[in-house]
């Protein structure tokens, strides 16, 4: 038995017990656009930004180093400035009621990446400062009158991992890497949920001003193992994400205003409450990957790279075809990236252009909340801009 695979045998071995069964219990916010733009699919990856969210083990090239100074994403559901036209009008808390009750089992939304993101990725290491916000808007039905909830989720995180070369051959594949990072998470969560219209919309219209708000703070630890057999152009990975559940402990907290001598002030005060623990429960996911480096010439279409992912392989409760990701990248130009691919169900497509320092990418993807394709499809719309050195 070569030695590529009495290590990969042995890390398999070692990990599947460690393989949880139950769902998870916490929300995972949005990866990486150049990500979502193929499909959510990147297990099997080496050379992109995102690759430190997908597979620690992919650090390990030696190729790829990159230096991240600045990221700013936003996303948003198309339906966003309609949906806020039924439910706001700037000065006045008053709403149309037939218009809200028309968005019924609907919701949207906007989330944002960045602006923190710095650290380096690449080289056998990678340590990266984030933050991440993710804001959502339902309409539900109430007793006589349509209801509405309120959600936001605010990361702080760090994540630092190490991935190294076993010199060994398999099949087609001539190296084995293996990785590992740690990542801590500082979240913020507000949930406001049953609201009716008029709170909603008084909420809205202030703001930006002082008013009493309850939150969650949670705080949690994790991290995933990988491993990534890589050949001329085929690649092969395994990523073990959460493999000990990162579990978040939560406290609440609430933003209060207290007016003395006429003066407003604001203060933050921790209520003692302890709500129940959440967790990212563990997940097995796989990964192929396969680079056609030249199909034609480099000015129309160079470095075609597929990618094909299954995800938490040991779950199987929800539609198989929403396990799959799928995605294709080819670079054009020398600086025209165009992406596609297939995540949840739904087709997802991008463009990035990669200058030096400056890289400016697109995406449309759409994530099924429901249970099944086609019960509640939820689309995304966004651009990033990124300082990479």
């Amino acid at each position: 038995m070569s030695a590529a695979l009495r290590w990969s045998v042995f890390a398999l071995f070692l990990m599947f017990p460690l393989m949880g069964w139950t769902a998870s219990t916490e929300e995972k916010l949005p990866l990486p656009d150049d990500i979502m733009a193929t499909g959510g699919a990147g297990v099997a990856s080496y050379d992109r930004f995102g690759m430190i969210f997908m597979n620690p083990a992919s650090l390990a090239n030696p190729d790829y180093g990159k230096l991240v100074l600045l990221q700013t994403a936003l996303s948003i559901q198309p339906a966003l400035p309609d949906f806020l036209k039924s439910i706001y009008s700037p000065g006045t808390s008053s709403t149309n009621p037939a218009a809200v009750s028309s968005l019924a089992g609907k919701q949207t939304g906007f989330d944002l990446d960045g602006p923190l993101m710095l650290g380096y990725v690449g080289k056998s290491i990678g340590v990266l400062l984030y933050s991440q916000e993710e804001s959502v808007i339902g309409v539900g039905s109430g007793p006589g009158a349509p209801v509405m909830d309120l959600g936001a989720i605010i990361d702080f995180g760090i994540i630092g991992g190490y991935a190294g070369e076993i010199p060994a051959e398999f099949g087609p594949f001539r190296k084995l890497d293996a990785g590992f990072d740690f990542r801590y998470i500082y979240r913020v969560k507000y949930s406001n949920d049953g609201a009716d219209v008029a709170e909603v919309a008084n909420i809205m219209n202030h703001l930006f001003s002082p008013q009493d708000i309850s939150f969650l703070v949670g705080q949690a630890i994790g991290s995933d193992l990988g491993l990534l057999w890589r050949g001329d152009n085929l690649a092969a990975g395994v990523s073990f994400k959460d493999w000990f559940s990162t579990t978040f402990s939560w406290v609440g907290s609430r933003i209060g205003t207290v007016v003395t001598n006429g003066a407003t002030n604001v203060t933050l005060v921790t209520n003692g409450s302890m709500p129940a623990d959440t967790y990212y429960a563990p997940s097995l996911d796989v990964g192929l990957s396969y680079r056609i480096p030249s199909l034609f010439s480099k000015f129309v279409c160079s470095d075609l790279t597929f990618y094909a992912d299954l995800i938490n392989v040991l779950d199987w409760s929800e539609t198989p075809l929403m396990k799959i990701r799928l995605g294709v990248e080819t670079l054009s130009m020398g600086f025209l990236r165009l992406r596609a691919g297939l995540y949840d169900g739904y087709p997802t497509a991008g463009v990035g252009l990669d200058f030096p320092f400056v890289k400016l990418s697109a995406s449309m993807y759409t994530e099924e909340l429901g249970s099944y394709i086609g019960a509640k499809p939820y689309t995304r719309v966004g651009v990033s801009l990124q300082f990479i050195l």
